[in-house]
């Protein structure tokens, strides 16, 4: 179908709304027939109701089936009619009115012709109940906002059959206050006369139905937070007192209050292996009582919870110091991090990102620094194969991150759109799957070769990297599998060396947060991309190129999270608009970069510019992070090159090119070694171990066999 033909079709649409479930194709026929030439119908059936999509031949015999049909009754239930519209249109918020106390012979068409006097109605609805049964309440949604109000104040005190009814204009249940909601499961409101109310009598009157965490008197209402349900439930059904009454559904007001309160003394827990509810009650209470314990194992063998603390003081503590800690079995480092309600709004947060982090820089340290510009909710860092660092600090307030990227001592900071915190906190777990283990002030005469020599009785490394700052130097490495990370670290700390275990999950969220959620309009003035980097370019590096036409904000190498290589592409932020416009025009050019290196205006998807003339075609951004994807999942089938495992400085550039990629299939090769030199009662436990080696991983191995068959002899021996 052409677009102008399809145009046409929607022109000549209505829908048919609130039909019967049991509605057919030819009821529908039958009854819209008459008044015109039907072309298409299309029905969707839902638990309680149906609707439909009819097509008229023209736009008249459309018009006329609405104009006579509207309202009518199949099955005794009222249908409504109206134009089909491909995207739903946007009424004004004062052009919709609800009528109470409406008297219950009243139905939708009469509604409908006694409001069509103060202007256009787009339609009317009665509310019924199971039976079908007018509620005596009704909405009248008209085309624009002034015959509303016309409408709202000519039908004050309007009395219908004797009976008065109420106009008010709708409200949309988020802005009413006026509607019943339920409270968290673990409380109760108690509601009677103001002396018995308090706090001290509460905890007296209920104290036998369960452990009381707290009690508080919020406006009328005693409030009860009990530590389980079961408490609550107790109470609801046996408390009995003729001068109190107990609820567990409030205003709005009370219930957001109740839902704050609750939000503020709790935590979010990831990252934990298999352990006892005991274990992780205890260390969680090292910085205070924990009131509640809720434990989740999800479909990746890790677990999940949120934990009730007794006090918001007892909750910050634990967020701030318990947050990427290691205790008991638990080697890898969980995330504590805040608990967000998401019937709660919340300020936009703010995820700033540090571009050139010294090597020797931990996460606690960052975290102390950047909590001086504000509320920090969670950090992370990610290390890449270039022997770089990026810091991820997620701050409560966007403002807040604004003013660390002014006031922090780093240079090359960058701030990304203001972000729902719902949506970015969980992208600080890494669900155990992270694989690079960082060590820490290591000895100046350590190469890849010793280390490598010195992992090998422990666990299969995939790639080593080494990185210095100021005299001081750090060993990146990666290994195969989650349970190589955890020998890994084992092995390391019990020599006393300090290491950590870095994710990459923050990284890819924050490269798809780049290419899908648009810039503000000052800093997409000056944003740039860079397309043909060199393999060897990094953000200090990409940093000092630019500025040789202007002040640099920030400048970001992006990188894979598949293997956190260099993609060969990058960002740049000019501070003054200018410079961008003359980057465009002429790129430095430098042997930092390939000869494929482009400059080009920065675009989200579907976002355009028309008033930057100057600017370049604009880089494929929408399938962007797709396309990363794949071509690091063929970069990595690729035979691997010597630079691999060796020493990355920074600035260095490594232009080696890659050898011709052959006919070979990693895994196969892998699974038919296993079955052919394997213990055959392991032998599908072995096959299971291999496939969860990440693709580089398996890549390296499947082309050594010595390494093929240390890495069976290690595997054999864990699983034994």
């Amino acid at each position: 179908m052409s677009a102008s033909s399809q145009d046409r079709s929607q022109e000549n649409t209505i829908y048919v709304g609130h039909l019967p479930r049991n509605s057919t194709e030819d009821m529908i026929h039958q009854l819209l027939s008459p008044y015109g030439t039907i072309t298409r119908v299309t029905t969707r059936i839902f638990s309680m109701s149906s609707n439909a999509f009819v097509t008229f031949a023209t736009h008249e015999e459309a018009a006329n089936a609405i104009r006579e049909c509207n309202y009518t009754k199949i099955n005794g239930q009222t249908i409504q009619i109206s134009w089909y519209e491909y995207k739903p249109k946007e009424y004004a918020p004062d052009s919709k009115l609800v009528i109470t106390n409406l008297p219950t012979s009243v139905d939708e068409s009469q509604l409908h012709e006694a409001l069509e006097a103060y202007g256009p109605v787009v339609n009317c609805s009665i509310h019924r109940n199971i039976r079908g049964e007018s509620t005596g309440v009704g909405s009248v949604q008209f085309e624009n906002a002034d015959d509303a109000k016309a409408a709202h104040e000519a039908l004050q005190s309007a009395m219908i059959a004797g009976q008065t009814i109420t106009v008010d204009f709708y409200k949309p249940i988020d802005k009413r206050q006026d509607i019943i909601l339920k409270l968290p499961p673990t409380v109760i409101c108690v509601s009677g006369p103001p002396e018995l109310i308090t706090p001290e009598n509460l905890k007296s009157m209920f104290a036998e139905y369960g452990e009381i965490c707290s009690t508080k008197v919020i406006e009328s209402y005693g409030v009860v937070f009990f530590e389980n349900q079961a408490s609550v439930s107790r109470a609801n059904a046996e408390f009995n007192n003729p001068k109190l009454t107990v609820t567990t559904s409030v205003r709005k007001e009370i219930q957001q209050t109740i839902i704050g309160i609750v939000e503020s003394q709790r935590v979010f827990f990831s990252d934990l292996y298999s352990t006892s509810e005991e274990e992780i009650r205890a260390h969680l209470e090292t910085v205070g009582k924990v009131t509640s314990l809720e434990l989740r194992q999800r479909s990746g063998g890790y677990w999940i919870g949120v934990a009730q603390y007794e006090s918001e003081e007892a909750r910050n503590n634990a967020i701030q110091t318990l947050d990427r800690s290691v205790f008991g079995s638990q080697v890898t480092p969980i995330r504590v991090l805040p608990y967000y309600d998401k019937r709660l709004e919340h300020p936009s947060a703010g995820l700033l990102q540090v571009n050139e982090l010294p090597c020797y820089t931990t996460v606690s340290a960052l975290r102390e620094e950047m909590r001086a510009h504000g509320n920090v909710i969670a950090i992370s860092i990610v290390a890449t194969t270039q022997g770089t660092f990026i810091g991820y600090v997620l701050y409560e307030e966007y403002s807040q991150a604004q003013r660390a990227h002014t006031d922090c001592k780093h240079s090359n900071t960058f701030v990304y759109p203001p972000l729902s915190v719902n949506d970015i906190v969980g992208a600080f777990c890494d669900n155990l799957q992270a694989r690079i283990v960082v060590c820490y002030n290591v000895d100046a005469s350590e190469t890849t070769e010793t280390f490598r020599k010195k992992m090998s009785p422990v666990a299969t490394v995939d790639g080593i990297w080494l990185a210095s700052d100021d005299g001081k130097k750090t060993i990146i490495f990666s290994c195969m599998t989650p349970s190589g990370v955890v020998s890994a670290v084992n092995f390391l700390r019990s020599h006393g060396t300090d290491c950590d275990v870095l994710g990459v999950h923050i990284m890819q969220r924050a490269n798809h947060i780049l290419t899908s959620v648009p810039m503000p309009k000052d800093v997409r003035e000056r944003l740039l991309y860079c397309s043909g980097l060199g393999t060897g370019t990094t953000p200090e590096t990409l940093r000092k190129e630019f500025e040789s036409i202007g002040a640099v904000e920030s400048a970001m190498v992006l990188y894979s999270p598949l293997n956190n290589d260099s993609t060969q592409k990058g960002v740049v932020l000019f501070r003054e608009s200018p410079d961008a416009v003359v980057a465009l025009k002429t790129p430095p050019n430098s042997s930092e970069f390939t000869q494929n290196f482009t400059v080009q205006e920065f675009r989200v998807r579907g976002e355009n510019h028309p008033d930057r003339s100057h600017s370049m075609p604009a880089p494929n951004t929408q399938m962007f992070y797709e396309q990363q994807r794949q071509q690091q999942q063929q970069q990595q089938q690729l035979p691997t090159s010597q630079s691999q495992h060796g020493v990355h400085s920074r600035g260095h550039q490594n232009q080696q090119q890659p050898q011709t990629r052959q006919d070979f299939r990693p895994r196969e090769v892998m699974r038919n070694f296993i079955k052919k030199r394997g213990d055959p009662m392991l032998q599908q436990k072995l096959l299971e171990e291999a496939a969860k080696i990440c693709v580089s991983g398996v890549n390296e191995i499947a082309r050594d066999e010595n390494r093929m068959l240390q890495w069976l002899e290690e595997t054999t021996k864990t699983l034994k």
